[in-house]
C-alpha cells in the first residue's frame, strides 16, 4: 500500500488530475503497508539515482539496504515530465528516510533528505523540492502523533535547518538542555502580531549561533577551512609581531598539510599557495575574513554532546582538530554532523503549501509562514503606491503642474510625485506597466474587472510613457536572450 499526495508546482495540495508533483509514503514492510520486493526496488532506485541528484553528498552507508530495512518510512517525491512518447512520464526529484525508535515514542528521526529539480524539462515555476519535502514531513509526522522532528545536520548547513526552526536542545522542556521561549508580542485587540521565537535555554550556545547564523557556507568543505584557520588565528603565542606570524603560518602548514597547500609570508603577510605555487585567491578571502565564530560554535556544539560522532571522552576536549587514520588533522567528530530538534508542539502548523500565494493569504501573513515567500521580487515601479497622488491631489496638480503629469484622458495615469511638479521614474514605470495589462485583449480578463478606456488610449500610454523612459536611460521592452543567428 502506498499513500499518495498529489501537489501543484508551488507545493499546494491539488487533485490526481491537476497534480505536477506526486509524494509517494512507503512504510516499512513489518508494518505491513508495503511488500518486501516493492522496499527492495525502492531502496535501488534511491541509490542509484542519489549520484546524480544529490552528487553524492550522502554516504552511502546511510542508504545501504540493511540501513533502509530499519527505516520506518521512505518519501519519493516526483515531478511530471511527459514527452511526446511517454505522455505519463515522472522524474525524481527528492526523496526523505524516516526512522523510528520505540525508546523514543514521540521523535521521529529524518535520516537523510535529497532534493534537486535540475531535469531538462520544464514548469511552470521553479519548484523547491527541499521545501516541499520538509513541509510534507512535518505534516506526516504531526499526523502520525509525533511531537519532535530530528535530525542530523552536516556544519554548513545548520544556519538553513535553524532558519526553519530546528534548534541544538535534547527536549522540549523549558530548562537546562531544553527551550526557552519569549512572550507573543500582541496588539490593542489582543492579536499576536508576532510569532513567539524558540530559543535554546542555554545562553552560551544562543549566542554562539546568533554570531554564526551570519555566515553562509557554500560545501562543508568550504566550513573546515574556516574552521582551520580560525584555530590557527586563536593559538596563543607570547612574542614580537614577527615571532607570532611565523608561529601562525607554522600552525596553518600543519593544520593544511592534507590540502596541498603551502602558507608563506610575503610583505608582512601570510599568502597561501596552491600546488602549482599559484596564490590561491579564495583561500586568502578566508584568510581576510574577521572572527566568524565558527570555531567557538562548533566547539561548544562538541562539547555539550551534540556532534553525533562523538562519544564521552571527546566531549571535554579544548582542541576540536584531531589526526584521522593516514595520520593527518581534521575537524573532531564532524563527518556525522549535529543533532538538532524541531518541536512540532511548540511552532504553529505549516501551510499546506510551500510557497502560498497572494491570492489564499495576506502577505504579512505569507512571510511568516515556513517555507512561505520571504521577500517580493526588486522592480523599477517598487514603492510608487506610496508616492502616487490621490484623487483628491490629482485635481490641485492639473491645477498646478498642468498635463505633463497625466499621460492618460483627465487625470487618469498620474507620473508625478503626490505634491510635486517633478516626473518620477517609478510613475512612468507604473503607467508603462497598468497600460501594458489594461490593454490586453478582453477574453483574458477574469472576474469583474473591466478596462475604462478604449485599446488605443491604453496603447498611445504605452507609447509615451516607453519614449520617456527610453530617454531617462532605461532598457524598455526589450529581450535579454541572444538569438541564434540564420544562416
Amino acid at each position: 500500500m502506498t499513500i499518495t499526495t498529489y501537489l501543484s508546482s508551488n507545493g499546494n495540495l491539488t487533485s490526481e488530475s491537476d497534480y505536477k508533483i506526486v509524494l509517494e509514503s512507503y512504510f516499512n514492510p513489518k508494518t505491513n503497508l508495503t511488500d518486501n520486493t516493492l522496499w527492495k526496488r525502492i531502496g535501488t532506485r534511491i541509490r542509484t539515482s542519489q549520484v546524480r541528484m544529490c552528487h553524492s553528498m550522502i554516504p552511502k552507508g546511510f542508504l545501504e539496504q540493511e540501513t533502509l530495512d530499519d527505516a520506518f518510512v521512505i518519501l519519493i517525491l516526483s515531478m511530471k515530465t511527459p514527452t511526446r512518447t511517454h505522455p505519463k512520464k515522472h522524474t525524481m526529484i527528492g526523496f526523505a528516510v524516516l526512522d523510528y525508535d520505540s525508546d523514543y515514542p514521540k521523535e521521529i528521526y529524518l535520516n537523510a533528505l535529497c532534493g534537486n529539480t535540475d531535469v531538462r524539462n520544464k514548469v511552470e515555476q521553479k519548484v523547491s523540492a527541499g521545501k516541499i519535502l520538509m513541509t510534507q514531513i512535518e505534516w506526516m509526522a504531526r499526523q502520525l502523533g509525533f511531537t519532535i522532528l530530528k535530525l542530523s545536520a552536516l556544519g554548513y548547513v545548520i544556519n538553513y535547518y535553524r532558519r526553519i526552526g530546528f534548534r541544538h536542545i535534547e527536549h522540549c522542556k523549558t530548562g537546562k538542555k531544553g527551550i526557552a521561549r519569549k512572550s507573543s508580542k500582541r496588539n490593542k485587540s489582543g492579536d499576536i502580531i508576532q510569532d513567539e521565537s524558540v530559543k535554546e535555554y542555554d545562553k552560551t550556545i544562543l549566542k554562539n549561533a546568533e554570531i554564526f547564523y551570519k555566515n553562509r557556507f557554500a560545501s562543508d568543505d568550504e566550513l573546515e577551512e574556516v574552521y582551520l584557520i580560525e584555530v590557527a588565528k586563536s593559538s596563543n603565542f607570547l612574542g614580537t609581531k614577527k615571532e607570532k606570524m611565523q608561529y601562525m603560518m607554522a600552525r596553518l602548514n600543519e593544520l593544511f598539510s592534507a590540502r596541498d597547500i603551502l602558507f608563506r609570508i610575503e610583505d608582512n603577510k601570510i599568502i597561501a599557495l596552491n600546488r602549482k605555487g599559484e596564490i590561491d585567491k579564495r583561500l586568502m578571502k578566508l584568510l581576510k575574513l574577521n572572527d566568524t565564530g565558527t570555531a567557538n560554535f562548533i566547539d561548544n556544539l562538541r562539547r555539550e554532546g551534540y556532534a553525533v560522532e562523538c562519544d564521552e571522552t571527546h566531549k571535554g576536549k579544548r582542541d576540536g582538530v584531531e589526526k584521522d587514520s593516514d595520520r593527518e588533522l581534521i575537524m573532531t567528530c564532524d563527518s556525522d554532523g549535529y543533532a538538532m530538534r524541531k518541536c512540532l508542539n511548540k511552532f504553529p502548523l505549516p501551510p499546506s503549501s510551500t510557497m502560498p500565494g497572494e491570492k489564499k493569504y495576506n502577505h504579512r501573513v505569507v512571510k511568516k509562514m515556513v517555507g512561505g515567500k520571504k521577500t517580493r521580487k526588486s522592480v523599477p515601479w517598487k514603492g510608487w503606491s506610496k508616492q502616487s497622488p490621490n484623487s483628491r491631489q490629482r485635481k490641485t496638480m492639473k491645477k498646478r503642474c498642468g498635463k505633463k503629469c497625466f499621460l492618460g484622458p483627465n487625470v487618469s495615469f498620474p507620473v508625478c510625485k503626490k505634491n510635486t511638479c517633478k516626473i518620477s521614474d517609478k510613475g512612468l514605470w507604473a503607467a508603462y506597466i497598468r497600460a501594458k495589462e489594461w490593454g490586453k485583449p478582453k477574453r483574458s480578463y477574469k472576474g469583474r474587472s473591466r478596462p475604462r478606456h478604449k485599446k488605443s488610449v491604453y496603447t498611445r500610454i504605452i507609447r509615451k510613457s516607453k519614449k520617456a523612459l527610453q530617454k531617462r536611460g532605461y532598457k524598455v521592452g526589450t529581450s535579454t536572450r541572444k538569438r541564434n543567428k540564420r544562416k
